[in-house]
Protein backbone atom coordinates (compact mmCIF):
# COMPACT_ATOMS: atom_id res chain seq x y z
CA UNK A 1 0.00 0.00 0.00
CA UNK A 2 2.92 2.19 0.50
CA UNK A 3 3.92 2.06 -2.90
CA UNK A 4 0.46 3.65 -3.92
CA UNK A 5 1.86 7.60 -5.03
CA UNK A 6 -1.25 8.66 -2.44
CA UNK A 7 -0.03 6.76 0.00
CA UNK A 8 2.01 9.22 1.32
CA UNK A 9 -0.52 10.09 4.43
CA UNK A 10 -0.35 6.27 5.13
CA UNK A 11 1.75 6.51 8.15
CA UNK A 12 -0.25 9.38 10.05
CA UNK A 13 -2.77 6.86 10.34
CA UNK A 14 -1.02 4.90 12.16
CA UNK A 15 -0.17 7.15 14.65
CA UNK A 16 -3.54 7.10 15.87
CA UNK A 17 -5.45 5.05 18.74
CA UNK A 18 -7.96 4.45 16.26
CA UNK A 19 -7.19 5.34 13.10
CA UNK A 20 -10.86 3.86 11.25
CA UNK A 21 -12.67 7.33 12.47
CA UNK A 22 -9.83 9.44 10.97
CA UNK A 23 -9.97 7.60 7.99
CA UNK A 24 -13.54 7.58 7.47
CA UNK A 25 -13.60 11.23 7.65
CA UNK A 26 -10.91 12.03 5.28
CA UNK A 27 -12.74 9.53 2.94
CA UNK A 28 -15.46 11.95 3.15
CA UNK A 29 -14.24 14.77 2.83
CA UNK A 30 -12.18 13.51 -0.65
CA UNK A 31 -15.74 12.21 -1.61
CA UNK A 32 -17.26 15.73 -1.23
CA UNK A 33 -14.26 17.62 -3.29
CA UNK A 34 -14.47 15.04 -5.70
CA UNK A 35 -10.67 13.56 -5.34
CA UNK A 36 -11.50 9.92 -6.90
CA UNK A 37 -7.85 9.43 -6.32
CA UNK A 38 -7.76 9.90 -2.80
CA UNK A 39 -10.93 8.24 -2.41
CA UNK A 40 -9.46 5.13 -3.60
CA UNK A 41 -6.09 5.24 -1.67
CA UNK A 42 -7.91 5.60 1.44
CA UNK A 43 -10.18 2.80 1.07
CA UNK A 44 -6.93 0.53 -0.02
CA UNK A 45 -5.84 1.84 3.59
CA UNK A 46 -9.22 1.41 5.19
CA UNK A 47 -9.16 -2.16 4.39
CA UNK A 48 -5.31 -2.48 5.68
CA UNK A 49 -6.27 -1.17 8.74
CA UNK A 50 -9.16 -3.24 9.41
CA UNK A 51 -6.96 -6.25 7.98
CA UNK A 52 -3.96 -5.24 10.52
CA UNK A 53 -7.05 -5.51 13.39
CA UNK A 54 -8.37 -9.31 11.48
CA UNK A 55 -11.51 -8.21 10.30
CA UNK A 56 -10.99 -9.56 7.69
CA UNK A 57 -13.89 -9.76 5.61
CA UNK A 58 -14.47 -5.67 6.53
CA UNK A 59 -11.24 -5.83 5.07
CA UNK A 60 -12.55 -7.30 1.92
CA UNK A 61 -15.14 -5.33 1.54
CA UNK A 62 -12.94 -2.24 1.39
CA UNK A 63 -10.32 -3.67 -0.88
CA UNK A 64 -13.22 -4.60 -3.55
CA UNK A 65 -14.42 -0.54 -3.63
CA UNK A 66 -11.30 0.26 -3.56
CA UNK A 67 -10.38 -1.82 -7.02
CA UNK A 68 -13.63 -0.80 -8.26
CA UNK A 69 -12.75 2.88 -7.68
CA UNK A 70 -9.35 2.51 -9.15
CA UNK A 71 -10.88 0.61 -12.34
CA UNK A 72 -13.13 3.81 -12.46
CA UNK A 73 -10.37 5.57 -13.00
CA UNK A 74 -8.53 3.55 -14.80
CA UNK A 75 -5.47 3.27 -12.24
CA UNK A 76 -3.19 0.04 -13.08
CA UNK A 77 -1.58 -0.01 -10.48
CA UNK A 78 -3.81 0.64 -7.57
CA UNK A 79 -6.18 -2.02 -8.77
CA UNK A 80 -3.06 -4.56 -9.10
CA UNK A 81 -2.52 -3.81 -5.38
CA UNK A 82 -6.03 -3.86 -4.71
CA UNK A 83 -6.13 -7.72 -6.23
CA UNK A 84 -3.49 -8.50 -4.57
CA UNK A 85 -4.93 -6.92 -1.39
CA UNK A 86 -8.17 -8.76 -2.54
CA UNK A 87 -6.24 -12.46 -2.42
CA UNK A 88 -4.52 -12.21 0.46
CA UNK A 89 -7.70 -11.42 2.37
CA UNK A 90 -9.72 -14.63 0.56
CA UNK A 91 -6.59 -16.25 1.53
CA UNK A 92 -6.56 -15.40 5.23
CA UNK A 93 -10.38 -16.59 4.79
CA UNK A 94 -9.74 -20.11 3.43
CA UNK A 95 -10.95 -19.27 0.26
CA UNK A 96 -7.33 -20.27 -1.46
CA UNK A 97 -8.87 -20.92 -4.55
CA UNK A 98 -10.60 -17.47 -5.15
CA UNK A 99 -7.44 -15.38 -3.44
CA UNK A 100 -5.08 -17.60 -5.69
CA UNK A 101 -7.16 -16.12 -8.90
CA UNK A 102 -6.80 -12.41 -7.56
CA UNK A 103 -2.74 -13.00 -6.80
CA UNK A 104 -2.61 -13.79 -10.93
CA UNK A 105 -4.70 -11.03 -11.87
CA UNK A 106 -2.46 -8.68 -9.45
CA UNK A 107 0.66 -10.54 -11.19
CA UNK A 108 -0.37 -9.91 -14.72
CA UNK A 109 -1.31 -6.21 -14.30
CA UNK A 110 2.32 -5.85 -12.07
CA UNK A 111 4.47 -7.37 -15.08
CA UNK A 112 2.96 -4.80 -17.26
CA UNK A 113 3.54 -1.75 -15.21
CA UNK A 114 7.20 -2.50 -15.55
CA UNK A 115 7.93 -0.76 -11.57
CA UNK A 116 10.54 -3.31 -9.59
CA UNK A 117 9.53 -1.91 -6.46
CA UNK A 118 6.26 -3.10 -7.02
CA UNK A 119 7.02 -6.42 -8.06
CA UNK A 120 9.29 -6.75 -5.48
CA UNK A 121 7.03 -6.07 -2.28
CA UNK A 122 4.20 -8.49 -4.62
CA UNK A 123 6.73 -11.58 -4.96
CA UNK A 124 7.65 -10.68 -1.21
CA UNK A 125 3.93 -11.35 -0.01
CA UNK A 126 3.38 -13.76 -2.12
CA UNK A 127 6.50 -15.83 -0.45
CA UNK A 128 5.04 -15.14 2.93
CA UNK A 129 1.13 -16.65 2.00
CA UNK A 130 2.77 -19.55 0.06
CA UNK A 131 5.83 -20.12 1.84
CA UNK A 132 9.60 -21.10 0.42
Amino acid sequence: IRLLDESAVYSTYQEFKNPMVQLEEAYEMAHSIGDENGEAALLLIMGDVSLKEEKTKKSLEFFKRSLNSYRNIGDKKGQAISKLMIGTAYFLLGETEEGSDYLRKSMDIIKHLKDVNIEKAALALLKSIYGD
